[in-house]
């Protein structure tokens, strides 16, 4: 990703865990433009072969009903469609409202164990899921 201004690459920092691409928006709120820029990016990694990715909202405490329906979204193409393997990272006891959120609207019962309590279990899980797909 560049770092160019007005390309998005400023609301995400993306860093790479063997063929894991994790994804951590810079900002507090995952809003309008943080939902397009996150499509985006996942169509990118997906083009150039890197179908697995840990999004990490535990640095957010607010996030769009944008941001709900991408994240749905992207664990639809990954799970029901078979396209990849994610992880969302809301810990528990983060002081946002995202965790909550998740549970009052049942996202946490969509996303079951996809939804991590830090990027190291998050990476865990994926890893996992590898290995049973590939024995």
């Amino acid at each position: 990703m560049s770092n160019n201004p007005g390309d998005g690459a400023s609301l995400f920092h993306m860093r790479m865990h063997a063929r894991i691409a994790i994804l951590r928006p810079y900002d507090r709120a995952f809003l309008h433009a943080h939902a397009t820029e996150y499509n985006r990016i996942l169509d990118r990694l997906r083009d150039n072969g890197t179908p697995h990715f840990v999004l990490d909202l535990s640095g957010c405490d607010y996030i769009s009903s944008e941001g709900i329906s991408n994240v749905t979204r992207s664990w639809k193409l990954c799970y029901e469609e078979n396209k990849g393997t994610m992880a969302v990272v809301v810990p528990q006891d983060t002081p946002g409202e995202i965790r909550n959120l998740f549970d009052l609207i049942g996202i946490s019962r969509v996303l079951g164990t996809a939804l991590q309590s830090s990027v190291e279990e998050g990476i865990k899980h994926l890893e996992g899921l590898e290995k049973t797909v590939h024995h």
